[in-house]
């Protein structure tokens, strides 16, 4: 352990050089096929992050009243991430993206021997291109993907903070989920919050403290009529949703 400790990386050493003699183009391709495999992976890991974290902040809507997240700012409104991801997730996501490539090029790279005569002179005979790898780099390049791995499993074991449906990046959900009172306009330009939407004759008829209440019976919100009553985002006030309550 503690000579391939001692080895430098990115240089080669006889017992670590192989597949002498091939082709220049056949040992680019297998030089690079390392770090083509990690692009793919971190696409992946990308594009999962990226959902977990939209669910979480989608999902949040229906415990803080924030405004929306666009691209070109109106009203309170929010401007969207850079980089599309929170940046206390996403710039430790680049750096370690390129600490990765960075051990990976150490992994296996391209090494050019060239053989001399008794005059240091250079000569053809017992010149080679090959490949050569390096044991540091590769116990790095592993030990940083598995603590990568381990920490975006783990992201993945957290909840969410309410019991609001999720929607991902549907339309379909997303526009269910948008149908704020004839009253509210404007809601897109202001904090808004997910919940169950109060209806006027309900708070004109009940203060305000006691229809907010959390412990607000299920009977008492549907004893006013027989319409469903519906979930939307508003930037008027919500209550939340019932357990045994049916939805429009």
């Amino acid at each position: 352990m503690s000579y391939i400790w001692s080895l430098e990386m990115g240089k080669p050493t006889g017992p670590t050089i192989i597949v002498p003699g091939r082709k220049v183009i056949a040992l680019v391709l297998l030089v690079n096929s390392p770090p083509l495999v990690y692009s793919m992976l971190y696409f992946l890991s990308n594009g999962l992050l990226t959902n977990m974290l939209l669910a979480a902040e989608y999902n949040g809507y229906a415990t803080q009243r924030k405004p929306l997240r666009v691209s070109w700012l109106k009203g309170q409104q929010r401007r969207t991430y850079y980089i599309s991801l929170p940046y206390r997730y996403g710039f430790p996501l680049i750096i370690v993206s390129i600490v990765l490539h960075w051990l990976l090029s150490q992994n296996l790279f391209l090494v050019k021997i060239n053989a001399l005569d008794v005059h240091g002179n250079r000569t053809w005979y017992g010149s080679e291109t090959a490949c050569s790898f390096s044991m540091k780099a590769i116990f790095l390049t592993i030990l940083v993907g598995t603590l990568a791995m381990a920490t975006l499993i783990g992201l993945g074991f957290r909840h969410l903070r309410s019991a609001m449906p999720m929607a991902s990046s549907c339309s379909a959900a997303i526009s269910a989920a948008c149908h704020p009172p004839p009253e509210d306009t404007g809601a897109s330009l202001k904090p808004v919050k997910w919940g169950e939407i109060i209806k006027m004759q309900e708070a004109q008829s009940k203060s305000t403290d006691d229809r907010l209440s959390d412990d607000l019976s299920d009977d008492e919100r549907l004893s006013a009529d027989a319409d469903y009553p519906h979930c939307s985002f508003t930037s008027r006030e919500v209550v939340k949703p019932g357990r045994d309550i049916r939805y429009c």
